[in-house]
């Protein structure tokens, strides 16, 4: 590890891998590289609070970068070397979890849990126009339930997640109330719960599910599952 820092170039200068100040196609920058110590991500920790997007931060690792390009198997190597996983950004607090969820590379997030099922094998499918929710197992839809999506002016965001925790009693502490059988997807500030599920949006942006649909989704379905809500 020594000599690899011996190879890195100073702060100032430009990262060979850069091309114009941006990484190269499939490359990635090394830790000392300008750009890798201004990184762009805004995502904060797993929080219930909404995400900042600041300019930058600083103290972005190896393992970040990887996690934030989709470096996949350059971040299982950094791992098995013996990277720190739960290193933070000096600024947001970010760890290299943050930063893939922030980047939207739900395989990156699976690695950095410590695993999680192959979508073929498991996943749980949202759909917005229909408000609901089927749980896919080896390709095929074998449970499904009504759910509730973002009304207007909350939308639920689109896109491919994973769970990355839950809490069997969680309260929210931006709308203090209740959000049984809790399970936050990539970090953000949402996820899928317990609870009312009329025939139309009207959350705040969650996943509402019925209480036994929650209550079998949270017992059975292991952290770093994909969840697509489309």
């Amino acid at each position: 590890m020594a000599g690899i820092r011996r190879s890195l170039k100073p702060w100032n200068s430009v990262c060979p891998y850069c091309r114009d100040g941006q990484p190269a196609r499939g490359a990635l920058c090394p830790e000392r590289c300008k750009r890798a110590k201004t990184m762009k991500f805004g995502c904060s920790s797993a929080s219930t609070r909404r995400r900042r997007r600041p300019r930058g931060d600083r103290n972005v690792t190896m393992l970040m970068l990887a996690a934030g390009l989709g470096q996949v198997d350059y971040l299982r190597t950094l791992i098995d070397g013996g990277a720190n996983r739960t290193r933070l950004t000096t600024r947001n607090k970010m760890s290299a979890l943050d930063v893939a969820a922030e980047t939207g590379h739900w395989r990156s997030a699976q690695i950095l849990l410590g695993g999680g099922p192959a979508p073929e094998n498991l996943r749980i499918e949202i759909s917005l126009p229909m408000q609901s929710v089927a749980l896919v197992r080896d390709g095929v839809p074998i449970y499904h339930a009504r759910c509730s999506t973002g009304r207007a002016g909350y939308s639920t965001k689109r896109g491919e997640f994973v769970i990355t925790n839950k809490e069997r009693k969680h309260r929210s502490t931006i709308y203090h109330v209740e959000m049984p059988y809790f399970m936050r997807l990539s970090c953000l500030d949402f996820g899928m719960h317990a609870g009312y599920v009329p025939n139309h949006p009207a959350s705040h942006g969650c996943i509402r599910l019925p209480e036994d649909t929650a209550r079998k989704f949270f017992s059975e379905i292991p952290v770093g599952t994909l969840v697509t809500v489309q």
